[in-house]
């Protein structure tokens, strides 16, 4: 819950800037190609989109039992810290995934057959490898040594809380370019950053924890994330499209960071 109310407001105004920047970037590629054959002249794209919407139809029941599943893993997670007040005992996190992915193959509860379940091995294997190499950077000392190399020559007290913040913030924001796996960039960086904090002499949540929220921030290329590859596959936007889109959002991000250090976060105590 802790995180929600920090992050939400931040993840809101990103979201909303975010189709700000598309329509800017992209209003003049609004068709989609020629459909249908030589000749015939290109749909507008949303025009497009809204029929294929109207062909879904109404909401089934199957969809129904499926936002009703989400909203409930939604809640148990967010409501970890409320746990033992509202059932006597705590809910691991892991716990209320296996749930949830279990009760999408109950009969009648659930919307699939295990012969539904077709595993994209394609995607486990790009995860596999970023895993590896992240892992290989972590063990070898290599992202140490990149740290070290930003912040060893630094002296950090003399920064003063604000400039430490910016860049902490824009290095674990960005720091997906180099560090593929989310899982990975926390083993690195959320040590490090309160590491840096405890030199500095600065409260640790009020530096780690704001990192921590640009984890989930990997939409500049294609295989930084499972999500920003499928959205890829689909052929709508070239490789440079994607860079120059996220790079401009996530400038947007880290802007509403340092915004929130010194109004959102102040009211909330984390800085």
């Amino acid at each position: 819950m802790k995180w929600f109310v920090g992050s939400f407001p931040i993840a809101v105004l990103a979201i909303l800037f975010s189709l700000f920047i598309g329509g800017l970037f992209y209003k003049n590629e609004r068709e989609t190609p020629p459909v249908g054959g030589d000749g015939q002249e290109s749909v507008n794209a949303k025009a497009s989109l809204r029929a294929q919407y109207l062909e879904l139809g109404k909401i089934t029941p199957n969809e129904i039992k499926a936002i009703v599943i989400f909203f409930l893993t939604v809640f148990f997670w967010v409501t970890d810290g409320f746990h033992f007040d509202l059932f006597g005992f705590q809910i691991s996190l892991v716990i209320v995934t296996l749930i949830s992915g279990t009760l999408f193959f109950m009969p009648y509860i659930g919307i699939a057959t295990w012969q539904d379940a077709k595993i994209p091995w394609e995607l486990l294997l790009f995860s596999v490898g970023a895993y590896a190499v992240g892992l290989a950077l972590d063990d070898s000392g290599g992202a140490s040594f990149i740290l070290n190399a930003v912040f060893g020559s630094v002296d950090l007290a003399a920064l003063g809380f604000f400039n430490l913040y910016a860049i902490v913030t824009c290095i674990a924001l960005f720091s997906h370019l180099v560090f593929t796996s989310k899982t990975v960039r926390t083993i690195i960086l959320i040590p490090t950053v309160i590491g840096i904090a405890k030199a500095a002499g600065v409260n640790p949540l009020a530096l780690a924890l704001p990192a921590a929220f640009t984890i989930s921030d990997v939409i500049t290329l294609p295989p930084q994330s499972k999500p920003s590859l499928i959205f890829y596959s689909t052929g709508y936007f070239s490789v440079l499209n994607q860079f120059a889109y996220g790079m401009v959002v996530l400038f947007g991000k880290w802007l509403l960071l340092l915004l929130a250090s010194f109004t959102w976060f102040k009211i909330i105590g984390i800085c």
